[in-house]
């Protein structure tokens, strides 16, 4: 039993970390990429990494095809940046991670479940629950334990726009 909660564990922080990446270079239209830029941030808080890797946390983000828009997220100051100085801008969400770390934890410990039937490894179940219930509670605690390191990990979305200066 030690040996597949280590397994299960293992695989879990190896898989909770998500990031999704888009980039302009693959947008039909530096427009097109800029609106969808803006509906996304709609009310997160983001950070804006600059092509010099200066960075900076706000909200209220713009993207526009000349300049760049947010309020800082320490002083409430309105900054204001030229788009083609923007290196990106990083979205993190921990809901998100919470929701990945669940649905990937459920498939991961039905798997380990299916390996050690096959192997034949005889797992007690705690108390007098039968096989179902012995299931139902592993699979809660999976989801339990996927949920936790996928929400303090997050997901992170990230639109990369420029390059970094050289």
């Amino acid at each position: 039993m030690h040996k597949i909660l280590s397994v299960f564990l293992s695989l879990a922080i190896l898989f909770s970390s998500c990031t999704q990446v888009r980039n302009i270079k693959n947008a039909e239209s530096s427009e097109s990429f800029y609106s969808r830029i803006n509906k996304f941030v709609k009310e997160k808080t983001v950070t804006v990494i600059t092509t010099d890797e200066t960075e900076y946390e706000g909200k209220d983000l713009t993207v526009g095809h000349d300049s760049t828009c947010w309020v800082n997220q320490d002083s409430d100051e309105r900054m204001r940046c030229p788009t083609d100085k923007i290196y990106m801008i990083r979205i993190e969400d921990h809901f998100k991670g919470f929701v990945g770390g669940v649905l990937i934890s459920i498939p991961v410990v039905l798997i380990l479940g299916i390996i050690g039937s096959m192997l034949n490894l005889h797992i007690d179940t705690p108390g007098n629950l039968n096989q179902v219930e012995a299931l139902t509670l592993i699979l809660s605690a999976g989801a339990l334990v996927g949920g936790t390191i996928g929400a303090i990990s997050g997901h992170r979305d990230v639109f990369v726009i420029n390059h970094f200066q050289e």
